[in-house]
């Protein structure tokens, strides 16, 4: 049995620490799961990125040209938010399936969440649309709305319940907590907050990284003459294939130690062993097959 496996209450180093052992042994899954998507994506950009390469050296075009790209750039925009929630689900499902010392693969993964997609999407919606309305309303209510909602995906993949009642399940889990107050140190919003602070020191360092490739060729235009505008478009592709490496890659460190802090919460306040962890998971998807609305 791997030695992230174990079951039992985890402090915020705890879940850290476990996360980067889940992602350091299974790497190629989780990789690979975020990749699938990343490259399709890349490459259904690309005539928005010629569009872009059109204008940027100033060739004439129509008004249907620019409403085309307009369109276009929308509908890419669509898709690639529901790309983004399908791969977090079965990102989600695979983190699990490996925590529990399950078999887990990209295709096995997609594959049993295909059902869940309408769901998700669904909480996607909701719950957005409820932390704009609370950020409106002087920010307080919004970032209370997002860590009372932080796990509504993960309760909708791992206990397959619809929208409202996996908000519902995620409020009633982020609330339970061992000391008064809301922020406390070992409140459940205490430690995502803290989470989210590292995943965002790494994912500003990451951006940082992924950039230096675009300061290069920003660099390089000036000497690449006459034919700056296709060397321009040939670097681009360039540093956006390296840039859907490299988020692919670093993607599933910020899913991690969320699923962990919905598993520790479990462990810790329901008196969830191994067992019957592995029994709730048993068929096609966790928690069985019941689907709360």
């Amino acid at each position: 049995m791997p030695d992230y496996t174990e079951l039992r209450p985890m402090s915020i180093g705890e879940i850290l620490e476990r996360s980067l052992r889940l992602y350091r042994y299974n790497f190629m899954t989780f990789f690979g799961i975020i990749l699938v998507v990343n490259v399709i994506l890349f490459v259904v950009q690309q005539p928005m990125i010629y569009m872009q390469h059109v204008i940027f050296r100033g060739e004439a075009v129509h008004d249907e040209f620019g409403i085309a790209f307009m369109a276009y750039s929308s509908v890419f925009a669509l898709l690639a938010v529901i790309a983004g929630i399908v791969a977090g689900g079965a990102l989600t499902l695979a983190v699990s399936e490996r925590f529990l010392d399950r078999q887990a693969g990209v295709a096995s993964s997609y594959r049993r969440i295909k059902d869940r997609l309408p769901a998700l999407i669904g909480t996607a919606i909701l719950v957005g649309l409820i932390i704009v309305v609370g950020f409106l309303l002087c920010i307080i209510p919004g970032i209370y709305f997002y860590f009372s909602f932080i796990l509504s995906a993960i309760v909708v993949v791992l206990e397959r319940k619809g929208p409202r009642a996996a908000m519902s399940r995620s409020r009633e889990l982020m609330r339970v907590k061992t000391e008064r107050g809301f922020f406390t140190l070992r409140s459940n919003s205490a430690k995502a907050l803290v989470i989210l602070l590292i995943i965002f020191a790494l994912a500003t360092v990451v951006n940082t990284v992924s950039a230096i490739p675009q300061l290069l060729v920003a660099a390089l235009y000036d000497a690449a003459g006459p034919d700056a505008g296709r060397f321009m478009y040939v670097m681009g592709l360039i540093s956006g294939a390296i840039n859907t490496v490299l988020e692919s890659a670093v993607a599933p460190v910020y899913t991690l130690p969320i699923v962990l802090l919905y598993y520790d919460i479990r462990i810790r306040f329901e008196g969830y062993d191994l067992e019957m962890l592995s029994q709730s998971l048993e068929g096609d998807g966790p928690e069985g097959a019941g689907e709360d609305v």
